[in-house]
């Protein structure tokens, strides 16, 4: 497979779930996941973005005791990371989600210059204060998820990028808005697309890949539980691939995937830029 994808298996390095909706203090915008297998500051957030989250943004001393307590009930006391980071030489950090900076835990003394760059939570003791460390240091993280949105999902039609992360719409909250993608590289070259994850209905969703855009042979029809498996266009440059969900079936979590030229290397996709 030619994707040098740095995703880790969600399953196997996501363990706890808990929802903090209902705690005294702490906002009902989000839940919380703990991955207790150790990660890169950007591995850890390109698992994060692959189960719909970001790493976690905290903004009062309720949501960091959550998170330092739900650290500590999965057995991990040597410091998780946040989904913070620094940049410029006064050390000014800012969450990766996009959240106003309106609260912080740092030791006395920290964030220190040359420390690295990437926000750290210490699990060992109850405080749960913070300190800067290297971004390639591997550590166990935390993952926030923002609730659903209050309105329809839409199919936007958008043209999207080779080693783009695309995802059905509504995902990972809802997967009844049916949706073509139209997936183009090169002439005379293939498209190989890769299933990252598919959550569907088995009984009446299903996803339909094309060898071409219309008339095409079907390449595949999937459905129920799918990872990270890839196909190729036999004949064609163009894909499409067709999300046809049951409107009347439960909702689940739905697609991603991505894309690239058959038989061609890639690097690991930038996914601070992918949006949920």
């Amino acid at each position: 497979i030619f994707f040098k994808y740095i995703f880790l298996e969600a399953s196997a390095v996501i363990t706890h779930a808990a929802s903090i909706a209902g705690k005294s203090g702490v906002p009902s915008r989000d839940w919380c996941k703990v991955g207790t297998t150790p990660a890169t500051y950007k591995e850890a957030s390109a698992i994060c973005e692959k189960i719909g989250s970001k790493l976690a943004s905290i903004h009062n001393m309720q949501e960091n005791a959550f998170i330092h307590d739900l650290a500590v009930s999965e057995g991990v006391i040597d410091g998780v990371f946040l989904g913070a980071s620094a940049t410029g030489p006064n050390m000014e950090f800012a969450w990766q989600d996009g959240y106003t900076w309106d609260y912080e835990n740092f030791f006395p003394g920290f964030p220190r210059t040359n420390n690295g760059n990437c926000l750290v939570m210490d699990t060992s003791e109850k405080p749960g204060q913070w300190v800067n460390m290297d971004c390639s240091t591997k550590l166990a993280f935390a993952c926030i998820q923002s609730p659903p949105p209050t309105e329809a999902p839409v199919c936007t039609g958008d043209d999207y990028a080779e080693g783009q992360i695309i995802k059905s719409p509504g995902f990972p909250f809802t997967s009844n808005t049916p949706c073509d993608f139209f997936l183009t590289v090169e002439q005379g070259k293939h498209v190989e697309t890769q299933i990252i994850s598919l959550e569907a209905n088995e009984c009446c969703d299903s996803l339909i890949l094309y060898d071409g855009y219309f008339g095409g042979s079907v390449l595949a029809k999937l459905s129920g539980s799918v990872m990270n498996e890839t196909f190729i266009t036999l004949t064609s440059n163009t894909m499409r691939v067709s999300w046809q969900p049951n409107e009347g079936g439960v909702p689940m979590r739905g697609l991603v995937m991505t894309y690239h030229v058959a038989g061609e290397d890639s690097e690991p996709v930038e996914m601070e830029n992918t949006e949920f």
